[in-house]
């Protein structure tokens, strides 16, 4: 039906752009993920800034999804 088909268009089209542009969502994950990190774990925190700038940086392409103010926010 005509629901039905543009209900999957919708999912296809926000799927594929948050694999574009990536996402807030995943970002979030990241730092869960890292989550705490000890003054002492260098090698922790490196892997984390890695893993966080990489996907920060696809937010911050137009049209930005991501403020700096708020990735500092997340980062911290």
């Amino acid at each position: 039906t005509w629901v039905e088909f543009k209900k999957e268009l919708q999912e296809s089209y926000i799927k594929a752009l948050d694999d574009e542009l990536g996402s807030i969502t995943e970002l979030k994950k990241i730092c869960r993920k890292h989550s705490p990190i000890a003054s002492d774990e260098l090698k922790d925190l490196q892997a984390f800034k890695r893993e966080f700038v990489a996907e920060a940086r696809s937010l911050f392409k137009e049209p930005a999804v991501l403020s700096n103010h708020e990735a500092i926010d997340l980062f911290l």
